[in-house]
């Protein structure tokens, strides 16, 4: 099975309409082996990781503005350097440790206002 059937299959059985809706989701392109998806859930401004496919989740949402996320990407080196991009509050943020601690970029890096969705690429310079 593909990841990320394997993932919407995991998601479809951890929250149950229209109880605990999900805003966005991402799992890493590794998810086979890491075993690792991001949930978020804006009616209780939560961001939740899975190191166990879903099994268990764990808060992750230090240094985020709200927890209400529009937008969550995963690298598609995540397995190798951990980088986790999300869209609180229309304000772009970064993690480059799976997501521990969630920072808004460097002051050098340009902040988008009103940032809705986001996209992975290799091609992504630090």
């Amino acid at each position: 099975m593909m990841p990320d059937m394997l993932a919407a299959l995991l998601l479809a059985a951890l929250v149950h309409a229209p109880h605990d809706p999900v805003a966005c989701w991402a799992i890493s392109p590794a998810f086979v082996r890491d075993r690792t998806l991001y949930v978020c859930q804006p009616d209780f401004g939560l961001v939740l990781r899975s190191r166990d496919a879903g099994a268990t989740f764990e808060t992750v949402q230090s240094g985020l503005d709200t927890g209400y996320l529009s937008a969550l990407v995963v690298s598609p080196d995540f397995a190798n350097d951990g980088l986790l991009l999300a869209v609180d509050a229309g304000r772009l943020h970064r993690s480059d440790d799976s997501g521990t601690r969630i920072c808004r970029p460097a002051p050098s890096v340009p902040r988008p206002a009103g940032v809705l969705q986001l996209a992975a690429s290799r091609k992504v310079t630090r």
